[in-house]
């Protein structure tokens, strides 16, 4: 028991100095910037048209982070590792890509009826926050 004590103290002190308490909160910053977005479409879009143009906005917002923290962690990079920064980059969009037409496939009018445009936008748009979320945690882990 003694042993185990002493390798939670051990462990527990060891996380401390992964974190930063200095760097600045890259990936909360982006959830305050994007949160009346998410806001609109989860409790306040009522009709088809209205999640339609919610999650249309709540995308392109997401897509202008998604650049600016791509960006952002190219400008912390050595020339090499922005190299294979670039190539990663390329192989997830090539990923998302292949799930957006994924999604499309399956959920679609015809299957799901009107509801069909909340799965999407939800799909689409949380495979784009979280490619950012990635992003962002890399940039905090550089600080």
């Amino acid at each position: 028991m003694r042993y185990l004590i002493y390798f939670c103290f051990l462990y527990s002190s060891l996380a401390w100095g992964l974190d930063n308490p200095d760097a600045p909160n890259y990936r909360e910053e982006f959830e305050a910037r994007i949160a009346p977005l998410e806001l609109y479409v989860s409790e306040q879009a009522i009709t088809t048209k209205e999640f339609i143009a919610g999650y249309a906005r709540l995308e392109r917002a997401l897509d202008n982070e998604l650049n600016d923290a791509y960006e952002n962690l190219m400008d912390q990079l050595s020339d090499q590792d922005q190299e294979t920064l670039r190539k990663s980059q390329w192989h997830w969009i090539k990923y998302k890509e292949s799930e957006f037409l994924f999604i499309g496939n399956v959920w679609n009018q015809e299957n799901y009826g009107t509801s069909y445009v909340i799965s999407v936008g939800e799909f689409r748009t949380n495979l784009i926050k979280s490619r950012i979320m990635v992003l962002l945690s890399y940039m905090k882990s550089l600080f």
